[in-house]
């Protein structure tokens, strides 16, 4: 899995559809996960295409990568009724830095 990473914004982004459809909708996941924002965009089927997780500015993509590895990320997607088996576990990511 493949997670992009934007240094100067703090922003990191994970495709988990293999193509990027066009979305219908992005939901953010208020206060699910200590210290960062979480928003995932869906298409018009309710499906989530991707995830966008954004820390503080100065932050690295490990503080992110920890999020996702205790499952503290797919935990706040099951909360709100969205099931992502892709980020379950200890999921292999990949970071590829922008910028």
């Amino acid at each position: 899995m493949k997670m992009t990473f934007d240094a100067d914004v703090c922003a990191a982004y994970i495709r988990l559809a293999p193509r990027i459809g066009t979305v219908a909708d992005s939901w953010p996941l208020d206060g699910h996960v200590a210290g960062l924002d979480v928003i995932i965009d869906l298409d018009a089927e309710r499906t989530v295409l991707g995830v966008e997780l954004l820390g503080r500015i100065g932050e690295v993509p490990e503080r992110i990568l920890e999020a996702i590895a205790s499952g503290a990320v797919a935990e706040a997607l099951t909360a709100e009724g969205f099931d992502v088996p892709a980020l379950r576990g200890n999921p292999e990511i990949t970071v590829q830095f922008l910028g």
